[in-house]
């Protein structure tokens, strides 16, 4: 436009040019020719030689004229060509950029549809670019964050703002979620409205992993401190009273003894004293030693089932969980008949998980809620689930009496137990075994419980991909 715009000026000067020259030679010419001619015949033959001078001039001018613009348009044309010579080096260079960054250039339109995409999304993805021309990105990704990724799209264009790292989740061509870091800018024409959006994706999964492997190694390395602290406790205190019984005891066994065998010595002494001491004195030291030996074993039994379940080797699979639950009440079917109790068990989403690890936690949670059941009326357990931003939720349900707000926080804790001196019998071991596989599973479990209420135990486990 611009180079037409100089040859209609050039035109209008050459134009020019010629009008001012006739018009001078015209008015000037024939008052000079009026001085010199003095005869008729003069005046003709002079105004012939006018004419071919002014053609000869004005031809002279007009060549010079020509000259001089065919010079400007060559200069303007070789200017031209460096400039597209230039050009094209420049988006040489820029192709060359895009083609070979690590990054997935992209650019969509202000409808969200996609209009460029960088062959980068071969490695990313998986896709040609021309199979991404046409289409929405949020046709690629899960459809919970589909919806936030539009929305926040749409205003971006509507509000014409840049968006900076954000993380989304795109299907690859194999079906694999693929973690992206987003950043783009609004394109705007000339009166300011968004007519396209721009930026750069780039794979972040290894990061991902790399960070949700760093927050489970912190997050494992808190519970075994927590659990080496439990340990101590265990080792300082409900360790300490079985042994101070034990020595206590063995003392009086060994003054047993020695009065046996004072008496023994004695001639006059009588087999009264010493029936009374092997009887009576002896007998109970004996059963107290062997009480206190036995909740000795059992702590260290105990303290043993939770250190191996966090060093088990765990071999992740879909779990089928209905399968799970049958095989669950299956086993505890005469103990649930001959307590009453009654079991609904809604529909179930699978999970990711060490099958065995995933029975043995459901199974010490039914069985909790089987000890602790509310005698005074009929046991109910219900047992449901849903699926909640990847994670399968699980909910056993009951109507026992219920647990304080003030030992919540308490009952995962290794041989704690709501009644220590109650006739619900236990170690304390169940619920802080299930905390122990739903650490190990990527999982989390947690209760919301009220006194004479009951108690509902979620636990929460990767669901099924």
């Amino acid at each position: 436009m611009q180079k037409a715009r100089q040859n209609k000026s050039y035109a209008l000067i050459i134009a020019f040019v010629y009008a001012l020259f006739g018009v001078v030679w015209i008015l000037f010419s024939d008052r000079m020719l009026a001085d010199f001619a003095q005869t008729p015949e003069e005046m003709t033959r002079l105004q012939t030689y006018k004419g071919w001078f002014y053609v000869v001039m004005m031809s002279i001018v007009v060549y010079l004229l020509v000259r001089a613009g065919e010079r400007r348009l060559r200069r303007g044309h070789f200017k031209e060509l460096e400039m597209a010579e230039r050009l094209r080096e420049q988006e040489e260079k820029y192709r060359s950029l895009v083609e070979t960054t690590s990054d997935w250039i992209w650019e969509i339109d202000s409808d969200c549809v996609c209009t460029y995409c960088s062959p980068k999304v071969r490695d990313i993805l998986g896709y040609e670019p021309e199979e991404l021309l046409g289409k929405k990105p949020f046709e690629f990704m899960p459809e919970q964050l589909a919806g936030r990724a539009r929305k926040v799209q749409m205003e971006a264009i509507q509000e014409c703002k840049p968006l900076t790292a954000l993380e989304y989740i795109l299907y690859d061509k194999q079906g694999r979620g693929v973690v992206l870091e987003v950043s783009g800018v609004p394109i705007t024409d000339d009166v300011g409205d968004v007519v396209s959006f721009r930026g750069v994706a780039r794979d972040v999964s290894e990061r991902k992993l790399a960070e949700q492997q760093r927050e489970k190694l912190v997050r494992l390395l808190e519970l075994k401190n927590q659990e080496l602290q439990d340990i101590v406790y265990v080792a300082s205190h409900d360790l300490r009273s079985p042994l101070v019984n034990i020595l206590g005891f063995s003392g009086e066994l060994s003054s047993s003894c020695e009065r046996l065998l004072k008496a023994l010595e004695e001639e006059d002494s009588g087999s009264e004293e010493i029936e009374s001491v092997i009887r009576d004195e002896i007998r109970e030291s004996l059963g107290f030693i062997t009480v206190s030996s036995k909740k000795m074993s059992n702590l260290l039994d105990g303290m043993l089932q939770v250190s191996r379940i966090g060093t088990t080797e765990v071999e992740k699979e879909a779990v089928d969980m209905k399968r799970v639950v049958d095989d669950v009440l299956s086993t505890m079917r005469y103990k649930l008949k001959e307590d009453g109790m009654e079991v609904h068990v809604d529909q179930l989403p699978d999970c990711m998980g060490d099958r065995q690890l995933v029975d043995r936690a459901f199974s010490n949670i039914i069985d909790n809620a089987v000890k602790y059941r509310d005698r005074t009326r009929k046991g109910v357990i219900r047992i449901s689930g849903e699926l909640e931003n990847g994670m399968s939720i699980y909910c056993i349900e009951d109507n026992g009496v219920g647990i304080a707000r003030e030992h919540q926080a308490n009952i995962f804790k290794i041989f704690h137990r709501l009644e220590p001196e109650g006739e619900t019998k236990g170690e304390g071991l169940g619920l802080t075994i299930v905390r122990r596989i739903a650490d190990r599973l990527d999982g989390r479990v947690w209760v919301e419980s009220e006194p004479g209420e009951g108690s509902r135990f979620y636990i929460a486990l990767p669901g099924v991909s």
